[in-house]
């Protein structure tokens, strides 16, 4: 098939054409160094060959709607933080996106049945990802040491997790659909902020080092035709508080095979099926920890060994009630609320501004000053001082953080000028006389801004918008009433305004609105209402001066 590439320097862009699959070919590559967004044009339908994009540092990509398949390591180790894939694609080779290391989001389209070995393997900053609603399988280490994914929706439908898949993500909570007949070993082995599990599904063994090393594992859930149990599957899981076997489980191997013991807050293991037997292997601690662990069972096996490593052995049927619910959601993560800053001072060449900053929940708060959009001050804690070395535009806000993320506040802005030079004294004027008790001014919440004056044209909606808190100036006393808007703060009046909805859009398509940013809620508002689409499909421009077409369009 007909293809060609053109390589922009000025616009370091990389642009495939023509029709077919891309092959094994890639002479592009020689230039990657400058190139930082490739554009692959209608026609071409499919990333053939071996890793013809693998290794460049590119940090954006554009795929078109003809695009079908996407190959062995298609995309490994590139720089992208988000990659939109078309409708169209279908298949995924092995490790396609394997150590894209900034890859942070990810939605897959519904085309798509199977997730390849190593798909995403090493993607230390995924996120999230949204899977296709009918997947089928999910391959051999196609998520290992995703460190930021903290969950995952794993939907009826999907059949086999291979060995490995999760293992070192940073899951909270799993539940495996009853439709999955088949696991591999290790599949959530050392997922170790992993709190609990619920298997409705995983066939009728429970693979080998399964739960390994899920060291804040406390509850788990096991699938009611489970038969087998093999051999290290609650390794290491020392914050178990407790375990109950299946009546259908008829071998149990030893799955917490360790020689410490060290399983202090396992209380309760239930074994109910008098027909179970244990393996061969029984070490110190198989079953728990003698002492502290009670075994609720009438198997002749498993007694003779917890009789001559000294548990406590109970009937089934009389062990404590058992109040956790495996299907409760649990309560959202706190993240950090309530964040401002407040500045005063004097806002001219050589003069200095004192920074305060307040939030509720958080465990840090960093007071941040930027100069021209460059960071010129992080500090954390107690406030900060900063004196203006030069003019121009400064931009100073808080960022409070918790173990559950980081919220940004409000940014306020500051245009700094230099000094106006020390005027000669006029001559004395003669005196206003003084007004009646009928003229006496009424206190109002813009009294405080020395730019807004009693006369101002925008007096009286800045007192409006005060009163409804949709802003509170750019400081303690300057409201900026001559600074332009940006495109984040114009959305945020508008959201705030409206009474500060709840978005109901759950995917967040623009790569440069962070979670952490004040207006993140307004701007997945606007786009569920139709108030905007962004500066193009994956990008808000948050920072961009807001013209009066786009202020008509957000309305």
């Amino acid at each position: 098939m007909g293809q060609r590439y053109v390589i922009d320097v000025s616009a370091q862009t990389l642009t495939i054409s023509g029709t077919g699959e891309l092959g094994a070919s890639a002479p592009w590559k020689i230039h990657s160094d400058i190139i930082n967004k490739v554009i692959i044009e209608p026609g071409i339908t499919g990333i053939g060959g071996e890793g013809i994009f693998a290794g460049m540092g590119f940090s954006e990509i554009s795929l078109p709607g003809t695009l079908t398949k996407i190959g062995y390591q298609a995309f490994e180790g590139c720089g992208f933080q988000y990659i939109d894939i078309p409708d169209s694609v279908t298949e995924l080779g092995d490790r396609a996106f394997s150590d894209c290391s900034k890859l942070e989001n990810m939605e897959l389209p519904e085309g798509i049945t199977e997730i390849p070995d190593y798909a995403f393997l090493g993607c230390s900053s995924l996120v999230s990802i949204k899977l296709p609603s009918n997947i089928k399988r999910i391959g051999k280490w196609a998520f290992r040491t995703c460190s930021a994914l903290k969950n995952i929706n794993l939907t009826e439908g999907l059949e086999t997790i291979g060995s490995e898949a999760f293992l070192g993500t940073d899951l909270e909570r799993v539940v495996v659909p009853a439709s999955v007949s088949s696991m591999g070993s290790g599949v959530f082995y050392e997922c170790d902020k992993l709190k609990t599990a619920v298997m409705l599904g995983g066939g009728t063994t429970l693979p080998t080092e399964t739960f390994k090393s899920c060291s804040s594992l406390e509850r788990v859930k096991l699938q009611d035709n489970l038969e087998t149990v093999e051999y290290n599957s609650f390794k290491g899981c020392y914050a178990l508080t407790r375990l109950d076997f299946p009546m259908s489980v008829t071998y149990i191997s030893t799955p917490f095979t360790t020689f410490d013991q060290t399983y202090p807050n396992l209380k309760t293991v239930v074994i109910p099926n008098p027909e179970c037997v244990m393996g061969s292997e029984r070490w110190e601690g198989s079953l728990g920890k003698p002492g502290t662990t009670t075994l609720y069972t009438k198997s002749p096996s498993i007694i003779e060994y917890a009789i001559d490593r000294g548990y406590d052995v109970q009937d089934p049927g009389s062990e404590p009630e058992d109040d956790w619910d495996p299907f409760k959601e649990p309560d959202p993560p706190k993240m950090p609320s309530n964040v401002s800053v407040s500045v005063t001072g004097d806002y001219v060449v050589g003069g200095s501004i004192q920074i305060t900053a307040s939030a509720q929940d958080a465990e840090t708060i960093t007071v941040i000053v930027e100069h021209n959009g460059k960071e010129v001050l992080s500090q954390n804690g107690g406030p900060a001082v900063y004196v203006f070395p030069e003019t121009g535009t400064y931009e100073v806000y808080a960022r409070a953080t918790n173990q559950n993320g980081s919220v940004e506040c409000e940014r306020q802005i500051f245009i700094v000028r230099t000094p106006e030079p020390t005027a000669t004294p006029e001559p004395t004027a003669t005196p206003e006389p003084t007004p009646s008790a009928s003229a006496t001014h009424t206190p109002q919440p813009a009294d405080k801004f020395k730019d807004v004056s009693m006369t101002h044209y925008a007096r009286k909606a800045i007192n409006w918008a005060l009163i409804n808190k949709i802003t509170s100036g750019v400081s303690a006393n300057i409201f900026g009433v001559g600074q332009n808007c940006k495109r984040s703060q114009a959305v945020f009046f508008i959201w705030a305004a409206e009474g500060r909805p709840e978005p109901t859009l759950t995917q967040n398509p623009f790569v440069d609105v962070k979670p952490s940013a004040y207006y993140y809620k307004a701007v997945l508002w606007a786009k569920e209402k139709g108030g905007t689409g962004g500066t193009d499909s994956t990008h808000f421009g948050p920072t961009g001066n807001v013209t009066r077409g786009q202020i008509m369009t957000f309305l």
